[in-house]
């Protein structure tokens, strides 16, 4: 199949809009979390994220502004976890 004006065309904005990696390509803390992590959700709006522990029976919240962590207990087995990053407020 020989490439026409508009695959060329397609290629072209496919490589204007396809996001580029922000730079953020090391390792800038080490943050332990639970036993056994089974999914992770991040929260560009208020730079959290969210891992589920499936052994542990919790969630471990990171702070990324101050590279802490909280543990919350959320009982047996938690599972995939997503997060809505909406800006309420001002």
């Amino acid at each position: 199949m020989p490439i026409t004006w508009f695959s060329m065309l397609l290629i072209f904005l496919s490589v204007l809009i396809v996001p580029q990696p922000a730079g953020a390509e090391y390792v800038t803390a080490t943050i332990a979390v639970g036993s056994n992590p089974l999914d992770v959700a991040v929260n560009p709006v208020t730079n959290k994220t969210y891992v589920t522990n499936f052994d542990s029976q919790n969630v471990t919240v990171i702070d990324g502004k101050m590279n802490a962590a909280v543990t919350v207990a959320v009982g047996r087995s938690p599972g995939p976890v997503a997060v809505n990053p909406v800006k309420i407020g001002r």
